[in-house]
């Protein structure tokens, strides 16, 4: 009994965007009522990038879903779509009219210049006249610029038309390559549709969804940080590209860090029993049926060989004249055996019988070749005769070895292919589940060495519309500063979902969306490294608000609604702090000064003491107070000889060690300077490096 067929329409509910491919799932639009009997469900217009084997179908109701399964649909090519590509293909032929014209009115203005006449006289007499001569000569001339001018205006009409035409073109393939996936598609652009089938009863369903995977989606992070007088504001955004032909309109969209396309199921484990003996494996592969190589026995016979050689004849005999149509013949001019449209066996063949051909039906009126045609004599009109020499006996020996040796090659071909018949069947069963993957299983045609057999091949050609889509996503450089989350996510895998709904088109453009907003502590510091440059750079350093770790993208970071920067944010841990750099703070300005003195120290001025006394001046033109941070370095030595100590400092400075930064130092030291609203402030320490008197620091001893 056949079964019924409910069409439904559906829309996209959810993404879950991966590192590679996209989990989409489908809500079903249920009608209001539903028969009791066994029915299903058909759903149109769904992308034909899905994967049908990781199809399923999630119901919630009192109604049982049997199973779920999908077929392509390829519809008329006058259905419509491709207009964009066909305009900019349509634009591009009238530019090739408009080049073809130009070309064509250039090579006749060079004809029309060099085809002036000359006004001079040779020195031959003449005795035509030769004022008139002149006269005719510049009536001419005057022709001719005539025509000349006329030929410039066209080129220049056709000059502009060019340029319009260039710009219509940059803006229609603007257009195209801007489009959706469904937009660029070309007529007959394929879809799946997908049919439900629901078990027997009266209940209802109340939800029914239907989930797939898509291989041509992927994520890149990225954030914004919009800073303001004491308070901050972390967005966690995100690029998004796809190319899964539909567009995802008002889906809750959620990213993550795990690879779709990489196989998660959990392994079969066999069961082990000491004692009995274990069932063999499932496999799919199933041996070829019995008598397989009987049905290209004809095939083989046959062969590929089709020489064209006639029957011999005497070298002595003349060239014989036949008509161009050619005349009926029988089957054994065919090299078969008589009338009876047999084929001549191999071996007939190898003894040199009449060269193997294609059968051909004789003909119903003259089952027997006509007699050859009569000698014609040299004067018979050449035109309608063609002449056909026989060939010579070198020729047909010549033909007859090249026979042979294809027959010895096919034959040792089969006899190599039935001795490796064993390793192939093992290697067969060797591959188990691989040959129930029905889509990728093709049969071997019978020039091929499995002929007859099912073959596998590669997962996906290289003209499928997935693995197109799958290819431009793979090697789709990212956004700047971007990380890719396969490379960037550590060793463990988290998902973010968006907080309102998001859009992003089928166009397989990176497109930024923005998951959720959340208000974060924020501290501002002023940093300075006066041995390095008069400089002081601001920075902001935020708290992590999200539950989550944050990747490694580019941050925009906004001051009071203004774009300043975009930095490049390294890997930060829940609960971690993330320093924002925003560049040189210009109203704050620092001098630093050195002064070195050379001392004789030790019993009779054995050991040189050399004292170095630092101070830094900061004058601040801010209207607020401020904590500035200075951090100095001293030298170090690993001379046992030598020795560095810090004598005083003011205010008392810290060890810094710079191990946040991910490059710790020795001998660094770290300042906190306060500094009032539009005051000045200084700081100042010194140290003192002692060596051997004999010796001296590498450039000279005075010096900072």
């Amino acid at each position: 009994m056949p079964v019924s067929a409910v069409t439904c329409q559906s829309r996209l509910a959810r993404v879950v965007v991966y590192a590679r491919g996209a989990l989409v799932t489908r809500s079903v639009e249920l009608p209001a009522e539903l028969p009791e009997d066994s029915i299903d469900l058909r759903v149109p217009g769904v992308t034909p990038c899905l994967e049908p084997g990781g199809l399923r179908a999630l119901a919630l109701g009192d109604r049982e879903v049997l199973g779920i399964r999908s077929r392509l649909v390829v519809p008329d090519r006058s259905a419509g779509g491709g207009e964009l590509l066909e305009r900019v293909r349509q634009l591009q032929r009238e530019h090739q009219v408009l080049e073809s014209s130009q070309a064509e009115l250039l090579s006749r203005r060079e004809s029309v210049l060099a085809s002036r006449p000359r006004t001079a006289l040779n020195g031959r007499v003449r005795r035509t006249d030769p004022a008139g001569r002149t006269d005719d000569a510049l009536a001419v001339n005057r022709l001719l610029d005539e025509l000349a001018a006329d030929l410039d205006a066209r080129l220049l009409e056709l000059e502009r038309k060019l340029g319009e035409s260039t710009r219509a073109i940059a803006v229609a393939q603007a257009a195209y390559a801007q489009a959706t996936s469904a937009a660029r598609a070309m007529p007959g652009h394929p879809t799946r549709e997908l049919f439900i089938r629901l078990a027997p009863g009266k209940g209802w369903l109340e939800k029914l969804e239907l989930e797939y995977p898509v291989q041509a989606a992927r994520w890149w992070p990225a954030y914004s940080a919009r800073l303001s007088q004491g308070s901050a504001q972390l967005s966690l955004e995100a690029f998004v590209a796809q190319a899964s032909f539909e567009d995802w309109s008002n889906v809750q969209l959620g990213l993550c860090t795990a690879d779709l396309s990489r196989d998660a199921r959990l392994p079969e484990l066999p069961s082990l029993r000491l004692g009995r003996a274990q069932p063999p494996k499932r496999s799919g592969f199933r041996p070829p049926p019995a008598g397989l190589d009987a049905l290209f026995e004809g095939f083989d016979r046959l062969g590929p060989l089709e020489l064209e050689s006639p029957a011999p004849s005497a070298p002595e005999e003349p060239p014989l004249l036949e008509e161009p149509t050619p005349a009926p013949m029988d089957l054994a001019s065919y090299g078969g055996a008589g009338a009876s449209g047999g084929l001549a066996p191999r071996d007939e063949l190898a003894k040199g019988a009449a060269p193997m051909r294609r059968p051909m039906p004789p003909p119903a009126a003259a089952p027997m070749a006509p007699p050859p045609p009569a000698p014609v004599s040299a004067a018979a009109p050449a035109p309608a005769l063609r002449a056909r020499r026989a060939p010579s006996p070198m020729a047909l020996k010549k033909a007859k070895e090249e026979r042979e040796d294809l027959y010895e090659d096919r034959e040792q071909i089969q006899d190599e292919l039935s001795e490796s018949a064993p390793e192939l069947a093992a290697l067969d069963e060797s591959l188990g589940d691989a040959w129930l993957d029905f889509d990728n299983l093709r049969l071997a045609g019978a020039a091929q060495p499995r002929r007859g057999r099912l073959v596998q091949a590669p997962p996906a050609t290289a003209s499928s519309l997935a693995q197109q889509a799958r290819d431009k996503l793979e090697y789709l450089p990212g956004p700047a500063m971007a990380a890719d989350p396969l490379a960037a996510r550590g060793m463990f895998d988290h998902r973010f979902d968006a907080d309102g709904l998001s859009e992003i088109p089928s166009t397989g453009v990176p497109q930024r969306v923005a998951l959720r907003v959340a208000e974060a502590k924020v501290s501002q510091r002023f940093r300075a490294v006066p041995g390095q440059g008069p400089e002081v750079y601001r920075e902001a350093e935020l708290a992590n608000p999200f539950q989550a770790p944050l990747l490694a993208g580019p941050v925009d970071v906004f001051v009071e609604g203004a774009l300043l920067t975009t930095a490049a944010l390294s890997p930060v841990d829940k609960g971690g702090s993330i320093l924002l750099g925003l560049g040189v703070e210009e109203r704050l300005r620092l001098a630093r000064n050195a002064r070195v003195e050379e001392v004789s120290l030790g019993v009779l001025g054995s050991k040189t003491g050399i004292d170095h006394a630092i101070s830094v001046e900061v004058a601040s033109a801010l209207g607020h107070d401020l904590e500035l941070e200075v951090l100095e370095r001293l030298p170090v030595t690993d001379d046992k000889e030598v020795e560095v100590a810090l004598l005083v400092s003011e205010p008392k400075a810290q060890l810094y060690s710079q191990s946040e930064r991910g490059a710790p130092v020795r001998g660094g030291l770290r300042f906190v300077l306060p500094i009032k609203a539009g005051a000045k402030a200084s700081l100042s320490f010194s140290y003192r490096i002692t060596l051997p008197s004999k010796s001296e620091l590498q450039g000279g001893n005075r010096r900072e």
